[in-house]
């Protein structure tokens, strides 16, 4: 996520400071962001989207990837059996949205 919040940011042609401000956030708080120091609440979503003009189902799917790469005790997908890799793999994504948008920063 914080990756492709840098990405999105210098494709619009905007500085830290700049987005910063758009978002009435300090400019230490977009260098958390796209240093993977923090993660941006799921409650700022929508208006990231808006100001990157990218669809917020974008912003999610980031999100999702990189709550999948990080999340603990990934099995081998050999283990189980295709059904029970899906929900494993659900659970942990919905934990990580859930944990997000209940315990804002």
């Amino acid at each position: 996520m914080s990756t492709f919040i840098k990405r999105c940011r210098e494709e619009a042609g905007l500085t830290q400071a700049q987005l910063a401000e758009k978002m009435d956030v300090s400019v230490v708080a977009v260098q958390n962001w796209e240093n993977g120091k923090t993660r941006l609440n799921l409650d700022r979503y929508y208006e990231l989207s808006e100001i990157f003009n990218v669809p917020v189902e974008n912003l999610i799917k980031e999100r999702l990837i990189e709550a999948d790469k990080s999340r603990p005790n990934k099995w081998p997908a050999f283990l189980f059996d295709d059904e029970t890799n899906s929900m494993t793999s659900s659970y942990w994504i919905v934990k990580s949205i859930w944990w997000d948008f209940y315990w804002i920063d």
